[in-house]
């Protein structure tokens, strides 16, 4: 083989690679994380707002902040939620995101899309993290279950 053709296949492998690379770091970045518990509300997204919103109002151990909204190309609407959870000892914060259910009308998906707990700084997007796990299992018991008996609101694990 001569220098020219060497030249030639090393760029193009080098260029190949390249390429790979462009297009397994994109596929990774735009890879929805799982969602740590996913469940169904049997009230639209706006009603289901309201009603955290009036569980946590005066309430000193609980937090709730809408952060972010999004609409994807097919005009599917969702909203991001922050609810933080405060002790004498410590705070966990929990990502949530509430969506339209498109296959039952005037029903929500809410999905914890992450469990962090900041004094023990330990924050996961799966449940196969212990710490994790352990923050899910808070959330039901301190969150989601007060907040289904004050509200009368029911929440179907999916």
């Amino acid at each position: 083989m001569n220098k020219k053709t060497t030249i030639i296949i090393a760029s193009v492998i080098g260029s190949l690679l390249c390429i790979g690379a462009a297009i397994y770091l994109f596929s990774e970045v735009h890879t929805p994380p799982p969602r740590v518990k996913k469940y169904e509300c049997a009230l639209d997204y706006d009603q289901l707002i309201s009603k955290i919103n009036k569980f946590c109002t005066g309430r000193h151990d609980v937090k709730f902040e809408v952060t972010d909204s999004i609409v994807d190309q097919n005009n599917h609407y969702a909203l991001y939620a922050l609810v933080t959870r405060i002790t004498a000892r410590d705070s966990v914060e929990y990502g949530l995101k509430f969506e339209r259910n498109t296959s039952k009308p005037n029903s929500t998906i809410v999905s914890m899309a992450e469990g962090d707990d900041p004094t023990h700084r330990v924050a996961g997007y799966t449940i196969v993290n212990m710490q994790v796990k352990k923050n899910a299992g808070d959330f039901n018991s301190n969150f989601l279950i007060p907040l289904q008996k004050d509200q009368g609101i029911k929440f179907t694990p999916l």
